[in-house]
């Protein structure tokens, strides 16, 4: 009997936070030990892992950079995008906005001298780092992928509901799709055959060292 092929689509930036929400750092993972895992019987037809390209930063920079040689070495077909660092208003800060509703409502019970530092800082901006081509590429490759009979089943680690027409576009032609990730996309989840919640017991023994 020939075994179904899997072909696991990583969204990076998704995976990597939420992996960090329950303390798990993905530097540190051996990607092909956890694609076996994912896939049980299922035979591997390619791991693929997205993610914005980082400049500037020289440390950020190195960093990534070794990180991505550490998946190239495990055999994971990297496609980058692009990072663009903007300078965001303040009242697009969550902090900032709560920090104002304070200050309105307690205002009379405060001396001027903090009632003027606190002013000070709702106007400060914040650096935002936003990823550009990153899910565009993902959407693409699994739609296309999924044309061209490249897999039986896709898994998406993502918890990114943007995905949802993605998955129910590879679904309607009759490819299986399994969404995995440390944290619960429910419109994802709705939209997949199956979810995989990734608990932090899960990633037990799947280190590279």
């Amino acid at each position: 009997m020939t075994r179904e092929q899997a072909i696991l689509f990583i969204d990076g930036s998704n995976f990597y936070h939420s992996a960090r929400s329950i303390r798990i750092a993905t530097g540190g993972l051996n990607y092909q030990a956890m694609a076996h895992k994912l896939v049980l019987d299922r035979n591997i037809a390619g791991i693929r892992y997205y993610v914005g390209k980082v400049s500037g930063d020289i440390f950020r920079v190195v960093q990534q950079e070794k990180f991505l040689s550490k998946l190239r070495a495990q055999s994971v077909e990297i496609t980058l995008g692009r990072v663009e660092r903007r300078t965001s208003d303040s009242d697009q800060n969550p902090m900032i906005r709560r920090l104002k509703k304070m200050l309105a409502a307690n205002r009379a019970d405060l001396k001027v001298s903090v009632v003027n530092e606190i002013e000070s800082l709702c106007e400060i901006s914040f650096l935002q780092y936003t990823e550009k081509r990153v899910d565009v590429s993902i959407a693409v490759d699994m739609v296309r992928m999924a044309y061209e009979d490249k897999y039986d089943v896709a898994y998406l680690l993502s918890a990114d509901g943007d995905f949802v027409p993605v998955v129910e576009a590879v679904r309607l032609r009759r490819k299986k799709v399994f969404v995995a990730s440390p944290v619960v996309g429910y419109e994802l989840k709705r939209a997949a055959d199956a979810f995989i919640l990734l608990k932090s017991e899960w990633f037990s023994g799947l280190s590279d060292t």
